[in-house]
C-alpha cells in the first residue's frame, strides 16, 4: 500500500470539488435611496421600495454648503446649551446609570457628552 498515492488521490478529489463550485453573486441594490418594503404576503426581503427621502443628499449638502452646516451646528449647540442631569427618585438607580455611563465611555473611548452630541447631530440633520 502506497501512502503517497492515497494522499495524492485525496488532494485531486478536493481540487475537483472546489473547481465545480461556482461563486455566488449577490444582487446589487439599484439605488442607494431604497428601503425594505413592509413585509407582507406579497413582499420579501429581496423586494425594495423607493424611500421617500434620499438621506445621502442631506449628507452631500452638509459637506458642500457651509451655511447649511453652520445652521445645523448652531441648532445642535442650542439643543445642548442647558446641559443634562441624570436624576431619579431612586438614588441607587441614578448611581448605577452614572456608573454604567462612565464604564461605556472608558470602553468606547468617547465621553457621554460626545455621544449625546453625535446623536443630536443626527437628529437635527436627518
Amino acid at each position: 500500500m502506497n501512502l503517497f498515492s492515497i494522499s495524492t488521490n485525496l488532494a485531486d478529489k478536493t481540487k475537483q470539488n472546489f473547481s465545480k463550485k461556482k461563486p455566488v453573486i449577490a444582487s446589487r441594490v439599484p439605488n442607494a435611496a431604497v428601503a425594505y418594503g413592509v413585509l407582507g404576503p406579497t413582499q420579501s426581503r429581496t423586494s425594495f421600495q423607493v424611500a421617500e427621502y434620499n438621506l445621502g443628499e442631506i449628507s452631500k449638502v452638509m459637506d458642500i454648503e457651509a451655511y447649511v452646516r453652520q445652521a445645523f451646528n448652531k441648532h445642535v449647540e442650542l439643543c445642548l446649551k442647558e446641559g443634562y442631569d441624570v436624576t431619579s427618585r431612586n438614588e441607587e438607580a441614578t448611581l448605577y446609570i452614572k456608573r454604567r455611563l462612565r464604564e461605556m465611555s472608558e470602553v468606547s473611548g468617547h465621553t457621554f457628552d460626545m455621544l449625546l452630541r453625535y446623536i443630536m447631530q443626527n437628529i437635527v440633520a436627518y
